[in-house]
Protein backbone atom coordinates (compact mmCIF):
# COMPACT_ATOMS: atom_id res chain seq x y z
CA UNK A 1 0.00 0.00 0.00
CA UNK A 2 2.66 2.48 0.50
CA UNK A 3 4.82 1.54 -2.64
CA UNK A 4 1.36 2.04 -4.55
CA UNK A 5 0.47 5.36 -3.16
CA UNK A 6 4.34 6.60 -3.59
CA UNK A 7 4.45 5.75 -7.00
CA UNK A 8 0.57 8.05 -7.53
CA UNK A 9 2.19 11.03 -5.53
CA UNK A 10 5.36 10.62 -7.48
CA UNK A 11 3.68 10.44 -10.93
CA UNK A 12 1.66 13.45 -9.97
CA UNK A 13 4.71 15.23 -9.06
CA UNK A 14 6.34 14.50 -12.23
CA UNK A 15 3.22 15.24 -14.48
CA UNK A 16 2.65 18.73 -12.72
CA UNK A 17 6.15 19.82 -13.17
CA UNK A 18 6.40 22.35 -15.97
CA UNK A 19 9.26 22.62 -18.54
CA UNK A 20 10.23 26.33 -19.56
CA UNK A 21 13.56 25.69 -20.91
CA UNK A 22 11.87 25.87 -24.50
CA UNK A 23 12.74 21.97 -25.08
CA UNK A 24 10.22 21.57 -27.65
CA UNK A 25 10.74 25.11 -30.14
CA UNK A 26 10.21 23.80 -33.65
CA UNK A 27 12.63 26.05 -35.65
CA UNK A 28 15.21 24.55 -37.69
CA UNK A 29 18.77 26.44 -38.27
CA UNK A 30 19.16 26.87 -42.34
CA UNK A 31 21.77 28.27 -42.60
CA UNK A 32 25.07 28.13 -40.25
CA UNK A 33 25.52 31.67 -38.22
CA UNK A 34 29.28 33.06 -38.37
CA UNK A 35 28.38 34.90 -35.14
CA UNK A 36 26.97 33.13 -32.07
CA UNK A 37 25.53 34.19 -28.56
CA UNK A 38 28.10 35.20 -26.16
CA UNK A 39 25.16 35.24 -23.38
CA UNK A 40 22.14 33.70 -23.21
CA UNK A 41 20.17 33.99 -19.83
CA UNK A 42 16.46 32.32 -19.23
CA UNK A 43 14.40 33.47 -16.49
CA UNK A 44 10.82 32.39 -14.78
CA UNK A 45 9.17 34.86 -12.42
CA UNK A 46 12.58 36.04 -11.57
CA UNK A 47 14.38 32.78 -11.15
CA UNK A 48 17.28 31.59 -13.46
CA UNK A 49 16.65 28.84 -14.93
CA UNK A 50 18.90 26.62 -18.13
CA UNK A 51 17.96 27.48 -21.29
CA UNK A 52 17.30 23.73 -23.71
CA UNK A 53 19.84 23.77 -26.32
CA UNK A 54 17.19 23.83 -29.03
CA UNK A 55 16.18 27.52 -27.83
CA UNK A 56 19.90 28.55 -27.88
CA UNK A 57 19.90 27.28 -31.01
CA UNK A 58 16.57 29.04 -32.32
CA UNK A 59 17.76 32.31 -31.56
CA UNK A 60 21.12 31.65 -33.20
CA UNK A 61 19.82 30.60 -36.19
CA UNK A 62 18.16 34.45 -36.17
CA UNK A 63 21.33 35.66 -36.50
CA UNK A 64 22.23 33.95 -39.61
CA UNK A 65 20.15 36.52 -42.01
CA UNK A 66 21.63 39.32 -40.38
CA UNK A 67 24.54 41.67 -41.54
CA UNK A 68 26.47 41.58 -38.58
CA UNK A 69 30.38 41.73 -38.32
CA UNK A 70 31.77 38.60 -37.05
CA UNK A 71 33.52 39.60 -34.56
CA UNK A 72 30.29 41.01 -32.68
CA UNK A 73 28.91 39.82 -29.71
CA UNK A 74 25.20 39.19 -28.70
CA UNK A 75 23.91 38.76 -25.70
CA UNK A 76 19.83 38.06 -25.17
CA UNK A 77 17.92 37.96 -21.83
CA UNK A 78 14.82 36.39 -21.60
CA UNK A 79 11.87 36.88 -18.83
CA UNK A 80 9.05 34.65 -18.55
CA UNK A 81 6.06 35.79 -16.21
CA UNK A 82 3.43 33.73 -14.82
CA UNK A 83 0.50 35.21 -12.83
CA UNK A 84 -2.29 33.13 -11.69
CA UNK A 85 -5.29 35.20 -10.04
CA UNK A 86 -7.05 32.24 -7.99
CA UNK A 87 -10.35 34.73 -7.51
CA UNK A 88 -12.84 32.34 -9.24
CA UNK A 89 -16.67 30.86 -7.88
CA UNK A 90 -15.17 27.47 -8.32
CA UNK A 91 -11.93 27.84 -5.64
CA UNK A 92 -13.60 27.28 -2.63
CA UNK A 93 -10.81 25.33 -1.58
CA UNK A 94 -9.13 21.94 -1.64
CA UNK A 95 -11.27 19.74 0.38
CA UNK A 96 -14.52 21.01 -1.66
CA UNK A 97 -12.84 20.71 -5.14
CA UNK A 98 -11.11 16.95 -4.83
CA UNK A 99 -14.54 15.32 -6.64
CA UNK A 100 -13.99 18.28 -9.69
CA UNK A 101 -10.23 18.03 -8.97
CA UNK A 102 -9.18 18.35 -13.08
CA UNK A 103 -11.70 21.28 -13.48
CA UNK A 104 -10.49 24.49 -11.60
CA UNK A 105 -10.94 27.56 -13.44
CA UNK A 106 -8.28 30.43 -12.95
CA UNK A 107 -7.06 33.40 -14.81
CA UNK A 108 -3.74 33.43 -15.64
CA UNK A 109 -1.70 36.16 -16.99
CA UNK A 110 1.74 35.54 -19.10
CA UNK A 111 4.56 37.48 -20.38
CA UNK A 112 7.79 36.76 -22.36
CA UNK A 113 10.24 39.98 -22.38
CA UNK A 114 12.93 39.70 -24.44
CA UNK A 115 16.04 41.93 -24.92
CA UNK A 116 18.97 41.64 -27.61
CA UNK A 117 21.99 43.68 -27.52
CA UNK A 118 24.54 43.44 -30.49
CA UNK A 119 27.88 45.13 -28.80
CA UNK A 120 31.11 45.28 -31.76
CA UNK A 121 34.48 46.29 -29.55
CA UNK A 122 32.69 46.57 -26.34
CA UNK A 123 30.07 49.06 -28.31
CA UNK A 124 26.40 48.85 -28.27
CA UNK A 125 25.21 48.60 -31.84
CA UNK A 126 21.77 47.34 -31.29
CA UNK A 127 18.96 46.82 -29.08
CA UNK A 128 16.29 45.30 -29.62
CA UNK A 129 13.19 44.70 -26.56
CA UNK A 130 10.48 42.53 -27.32
CA UNK A 131 7.23 42.16 -25.53
CA UNK A 132 4.64 39.54 -25.89
CA UNK A 133 1.88 38.81 -23.27
CA UNK A 134 -1.46 36.89 -23.25
CA UNK A 135 -4.42 36.64 -20.94
CA UNK A 136 -5.93 33.23 -20.65
CA UNK A 137 -8.49 31.76 -18.94
CA UNK A 138 -7.92 28.39 -17.75
CA UNK A 139 -10.19 25.37 -16.92
CA UNK A 140 -8.08 22.46 -16.63
CA UNK A 141 -5.69 22.21 -13.60
CA UNK A 142 -2.11 20.51 -12.56
CA UNK A 143 -0.61 18.88 -15.97
CA UNK A 144 -3.44 19.95 -18.33
CA UNK A 145 -3.13 23.50 -17.30
CA UNK A 146 0.85 23.23 -17.37
CA UNK A 147 0.76 21.82 -21.00
CA UNK A 148 -1.58 24.72 -21.89
CA UNK A 149 0.92 27.28 -20.55
CA UNK A 150 4.18 25.65 -21.91
CA UNK A 151 2.84 25.51 -25.48
CA UNK A 152 2.04 28.92 -25.22
CA UNK A 153 5.36 29.98 -23.88
CA UNK A 154 6.55 28.09 -26.86
CA UNK A 155 4.70 29.89 -29.38
CA UNK A 156 5.85 33.03 -27.69
CA UNK A 157 9.27 31.84 -28.43
CA UNK A 158 9.24 31.20 -32.11
CA UNK A 159 7.20 34.51 -32.44
CA UNK A 160 9.66 36.14 -31.04
CA UNK A 161 12.24 34.58 -33.45
CA UNK A 162 10.32 35.75 -36.11
CA UNK A 163 10.40 39.07 -34.77
CA UNK A 164 14.20 39.41 -34.17
CA UNK A 165 14.74 38.19 -37.70
CA UNK A 166 12.81 40.64 -39.56
CA UNK A 167 14.39 43.53 -37.61
CA UNK A 168 17.84 42.34 -38.07
CA UNK A 169 17.29 41.42 -41.89
CA UNK A 170 15.73 44.24 -42.81
CA UNK A 171 16.68 46.82 -40.48
CA UNK A 172 12.93 47.84 -40.00
CA UNK A 173 11.69 48.71 -36.40
CA UNK A 174 10.69 45.76 -33.75
CA UNK A 175 6.97 46.71 -34.29
CA UNK A 176 6.60 47.93 -37.52
CA UNK A 177 3.64 46.46 -38.31
CA UNK A 178 0.94 44.05 -36.64
CA UNK A 179 2.56 41.12 -34.84
CA UNK A 180 0.27 38.58 -36.30
CA UNK A 181 2.25 39.41 -39.59
CA UNK A 182 5.26 37.57 -38.07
Amino acid sequence: MNRFIFISFSLFCFGCAPDFSGADIHIKESHPSPISLKSFSLKVNDQLITPSPEIITAYNSSLSKADINADCEVHVSIQETINTEKESLWYLGVALMIPFWPAMPMNTFLRLESTVEIMCQENLIHRLDFLEEEELDLFWYGPFRTYEIENRFEWFHEKMIKRLENALQYESPVDAGCASDF
